[in-house]
């Protein structure tokens, strides 16, 4: 068995690329997507194969809110984390990181969602992580 496959979907590279670098330090492989169209298109593509998608809420196109939408539509069981710099996000069900976060906090979302998935009777209800 490989290395979990994490989606990035950030419209700013940069971010892409630091979340990207963070994560492979830790064994993740992961794919990028610049917005939400082009997200779910590679969730469609890639399915059961992801383990997870981060994802910022704000992007052109189609923002992380009406991404967590459509991928839970076809989907259900694919955890995503949102990330945002604004502090007006309302709970989406699903964890947010608010940034500026650690790489610790990043980490423990990601093997908390992922550990969600893999024991369904362990999850817990939406937790906002600062």
């Amino acid at each position: 068995m490989g290395s979990p496959l994490l989606l990035i979907v950030d419209d700013v590279e940069s971010v892409r690329v630091y979340l990207r670098v963070l994560l492979a330090r830790d064994g993740f492989d992961t794919v990028e997507a610049k917005d939400g169209v082009e997200a779910l298109d590679l969730v469609r593509k890639l399915g059961p194969a992801l383990s997870l998608v981060i994802s910022d809420v704000q992007m052109p196109r189609m923002d992380g809110l009406a991404l967590v939408d459509a991928i839970h539509a076809d989907f259900p069981s694919l955890p995503v984390i949102l990330v945002t710099g604004y502090s007006d996000v309302l709970p989406t069900g699903v964890p947010i990181l608010h940034k500026p976060f650690s790489r610790e906090t990043l980490l423990n979302a990601v093997a908390a969602a992922i550990l969600n998935r893999l024991v369904p009777t362990a999850r817990s209800a939406s937790v906002q992580l600062a």
